[in-house]
């Protein structure tokens, strides 16, 4: 068994910081067999003693992500204490595998133990006349070079994999192509590409949208009724051809002309008249994506719309981001929430707008008088908060923090013209207007906790986890 050291570091980090029968997917890459990626099966059945993988969420994401670019070549996961072999169980599950996959000659079962220290013991499956067969196998960790493919390379080759003579167009993972090979360090690409972004409102969102693809993003779910109109032109980022189209149906097309292995799902409907069971569906959590490779991001000028983007992400346990403009441009913000890291939600930080619009508020405010220079300006500053969502757990150097250090700073507001009326700015900028201008960004805490039960959304209580309530049970769109 041959295993890349960067993937070698991934797996120790990760079994060293669980509980015992804990496992991972070993993936190969096609053109040599060398395990190049893996899978941490966080929604595995476990217990003390075992562990059975999640069949169903490994299937989705093998036909949805790694499918054409990774083989699975086995699992690697936990024992307690000194137990360096494979159970009897462990052996009947690899049967069941290799029966399944009659083109995989053997199994890799690498078995970790912890007591003492981490420590690797090798093991393969494999049949022989109908018969399974274990056996102690050698286990070597190399350096890996990236060697950046052109764009037009696919991989159409004979190769020798265990011993076993496949020939198969496979492509190499599309975030390892050419068109990346500037930010393989920059982001967990990987991570970027099983990720799902849910847009509600794709107008003004168009440009963070094409940002988060040309970071990496894999997957992308676009939520709209409207259509392109003329008057879109000076203050989106649409194109004159694009004039009567869906909003849906033209961002598609932009974003696969950035990346073509990209997964676009449209929906052009309102995002009030989308159930959670097909919401569920499009963004694949019905089919073993976890919620929390989701993000949903509600960028609307409807009150209505990303009130209920807050519900839906409380309900559905999703991490969520709004982004609004406000009048003329001046300035604007960004809320989020992330269960288990921000304390409170939308409702929570803009309670004083809640209660405006509860008593009877009508807005007036349309994007009139905004220069298309802030709508950018506020998704560059939500593009920001959004690639410290996804990467959010991943331990990535640059980004993986990011979020645990603004958990309790969840409403951003930034200031793009000097008259914006908004005294919030003044007082922490101490007004110096010698050194500031506009362009500034401010992180604001809640001034107060709300009264446990105070929001009728997620109910005050600081854990957002509390608001989650199992998804209904019937199918949705596809």
């Amino acid at each position: 068994m041959v295993i890349t050291e960067r993937v070698e570091r991934q797996t120790r980090h990760t079994l060293s910081m669980a509980p015992p029968e804990r496992g991972l997917l070993l993936l190969g890459d096609a053109e040599d067999g060398i395990v190049r990626a893996v899978h941490f099966d966080h929604t595995a059945a476990t217990s003390g003693t075992s562990y059975s993988p999640d069949c169903e969420a490994l299937n989705f994401l093998w036909h949805n992500t790694w499918r054409g670019t990774f083989l699975p070549l086995g699992f690697k996961h936990s024992h307690p204490g000194d137990l360096d072999r494979p159970s009897s169980a462990d052996i009947e599950y690899a049967g069941r595998i290799l029966e399944a996959n009659p083109w995989l000659p053997r199994l890799l079962m690498p078995i970790v133990t912890l007591r003492g220290g981490y420590r690797v013991t090798p093991y393969a499956v494999w049949k022989v006349g109908g018969r399974l067969r274990v056996a102690r196998i050698e286990y070597r960790v190399v350096r890996e070079e990236i060697v950046v493919p052109t764009a037009t390379r696919t991989v159409r080759r004979t190769f020798q994999l265990f011993g076993y003579t496949i020939t198969t167009p496979l492509p190499r993972p599309w975030w390892r192509r050419e068109e990346f090979a500037r930010v393989q360090e920059a982001y967990d690409l990987e991570r970027l590409a099983r990720s799902c972004g849910v847009v509600v409102g794709s107008g003004g969102a168009r440009s963070l949208v094409e940002d988060l693809v040309r970071c990496g993003l894999g997957h992308v779910v676009v939520i709209d009724f409207d259509h392109v109109s003329r008057s879109n032109i000076g203050s989106q980022h649409v194109f004159g051809g694009e004039v009567g189209k869906t909003k849906v149906r033209a961002l598609k097309a932009q974003l696969r002309r950035i990346n073509r292995f990209l997964t676009v799902t449209t929906c052009a409907k309102r995002f009030e008249d989308v159930t959670d069971a097909e919401l569920a569906d499009l963004c694949g959590i019905t089919r073993g994506r976890p919620a929390n490779d989701v993000l949903l991001i509600g960028t609307t000028d409807s009150f209505a719309a990303q009130a209920e983007v807050n519900r839906r992400a409380l309900r559905m346990g999703l991490p969520s981001l709004c982004a609004q403009v406000y009048e003329r441009g001046e300035a604007g913000e960004v809320t989020f929430t992330y269960p288990g890291v921000t304390p409170y939600c939308h409702r929570c930080r803009l309670a004083d707008r809640y209660r405006a619009y509860e008593d009877g508020y009508e807005n007036t405010v349309t994007s009139a008088g905004a220069p298309v220079t802030s709508t950018s300006r506020i998704n560059a500053l939500a593009g920001y908060v959004a690639l410290a969502m996804l990467h959010h757990g991943s331990g990535h150097a640059r980004w993986g923090h990011i979020l645990t250090d603004i958990a309790d700073r969840n409403l951003v507001q930034v200031r793009m013209h000097p008259d914006a009326s908004l005294p919030t700015f003044d007082a922490v900028l101490c007004g110096n207007r010698l050194c500031v201008h506009s362009d500034e960004a401010i992180w604001l805490p809640l001034a107060a906790a709300p009264e446990p039960g105070s929001c009728p959304d997620c109910g005050a209580t600081g854990d957002l986890r509390d608001a989650v309530r199992p998804l209904p049970s019937t199918g949705g769109a596809r």
